[in-house]
Parts: structure tokens; C-alpha cells; sequence
């Protein structure tokens, strides 16, 4: 029964100070202290860093498509403040799947979903007309990733 003392102490810890709790289970793990660590609690902790990385590339994609949109359906407003979207975009999310590869499989799981809030941010912020974009996925995969691709053109 001593032995959850730590375990129990370090369960109400992560619901009552996040930041002490994360702390003492990095301190328990550089000392190899696995018999009080909160197991359950950071493999939660896990699994949400792994998802707070695939909504950041979903969220990056989703602007990059809403940019890249904007772009091919309003050439008469085309500025660089666009062209920088698309290329932070693009390179954050490089940066992001440098980091994690594992997460390139990601984008084409989730490409027709991450399009349609794409192509309704564009519609909503440039008040294009619904029926100028097409519904569906327009670009590949390679495209939307490329760093010298843009709508509309042949590179």
C-alpha cells in the first residue's frame, strides 16, 4: 500500500497544479522512480501532445488551402501579404513534418475535410461567390505542400 502513496499524491497533484505535476513526473523519470509515476495520466498527456500536433497541421493546411484558393479564384487581388501566408504556411508545416513524419499520412486522411473549411474561410474572408470554387479537393497533395507551386500557373 506504500507503494501507491506516490502514485495516489501525484494523481491529485496533475488535477490540481498541472505544471508541479509535470515537474515531479519528469523528476520520477529521470530517476527511474516508475513505481510512482501516473501512468495513466501521462500517457494522456502523451496522446494529447500527438494531437495538438496533427490540429496544427490541420490547422496550417486549412489556411494554406484558404490562401491558395484565394489566390487562383481572386488573381485581381493577389498581394504579397497573401503569397507570405502561403509561404509561412508551407514551411511551418515542412517544419512540422520534419519533426514528425508520421504525420504526412495525416493530410491524406483528413485533405477533403481540411479543403471544404478551406474553401469556406476563403468564400467567408473574400466574399467570393459559393458557386466560383468548385466543392471537392483541387490541388494534390504535392502541390499543396510544394514550395514553388501557385494556382494558375505551370510550375
Amino acid at each position: 500500500m506504500a507503494v501507491q502513496a506516490p502514485h495516489i499524491e501525484l494523481a491529485l497533484l496533475y488535477r490540481e497544479d498541472y505544471a508541479a505535476w509535470a515537474r515531479e513526473t519528469a523528476a520520477r523519470l529521470r530517476a527511474r522512480d516508475f513505481d510512482g509515476l501516473d501512468t495513466e495520466s501521462a500517457a494522456e498527456e502523451l496522446e494529447a501532445l500527438a494531437g495538438k500536433d496533427e490540429r496544427e497541421l490541420l490547422r496550417r493546411l486549412t489556411i494554406l488551402i484558404q490562401h491558395l484558393l484565394k489566390w487562383e479564384y481572386q488573381p485581381e487581388y493577389r498581394t504579397k501579404s497573401w503569397l507570405a501566408t502561403i509561404r509561412v504556411q508551407r514551411k511551418d508545416i515542412g517544419k512540422l513534418l520534419r519533426d514528425s513524419p508520421s504525420l504526412r499520412r495525416r493530410i491524406g486522411l483528413n485533405l477533403e475535410e481540411v479543403f471544404a473549411e478551406g474553401r469556406e474561410e476563403a468564400i467567408f474572408e473574400a466574399g467570393l461567390v459559393l458557386e466560383r470554387i468548385p466543392v471537392g479537393v483541387l490541388y494534390t497533395e504535392d502541390q499543396i505542400l510544394s514550395p514553388d507551386w501557385l494556382p494558375g500557373t505551370s510550375a
